[in-house]
């Protein structure tokens, strides 16, 4: 045998020796993605499985439409609005962030703009009866 040819040996065999490995290595992972998407079993290992609700999708909509209407917006400063949710108690926090040049009435209009699409959206998806919006202005 060449040269070359014990040297593609060699690395063929490492290359089913490694894989070998990480199918070791990750067997419980493998075992916990096929049994949560039958039985939704809670995974043993780190930090858990993590599950999108109402909450967060409403969220997660509100902030790409936010960045949507202010991405075309040419009155515009330093300060940002951020949306979260709070599973725990239904609520949306919209909260602003005021620079130290920017401009609070501005910000409060932006704000106020971001609850509109909130309901909007809560309408839409018919969970206006129980979403709750909080508004809240931090300085830096």
């Amino acid at each position: 045998m060449g040269n070359g040819k014990a040297f593609q040996v060699t690395i063929a065999l490492v290359s089913v020796v490694t894989t070998i490995g990480f199918m070791i290595l990750f067997k419980g992972v493998f075992a916990d993605i096929k049994v949560g998407i039958t039985e939704r079993k809670p995974a043993n290992y780190g930090g858990g499985r993590f599950e999108v609700t109402k909450v967060d999708w409403l969220a997660l909509e509100s902030e790409i439409e936010l960045n949507h209407l202010l991405m075309n917006d040419n009155i515009s400063d330093d300060s940002q609005i951020v949306i979260v949710g709070n599973n725990n108690m239904n609520t949306i926090l919209v909260v602003g962030i005021l620079s130290p040049n920017g401009n609070s009435d501005l910000l409060r209009r932006k704000m106020g703009l971001v609850s509109k699409v909130i309901t909007q959206k809560a309408k839409a998806y018919g969970w206006d009866s129980w979403i709750k919006i909080t508004e809240e202005i931090k300085q830096y």
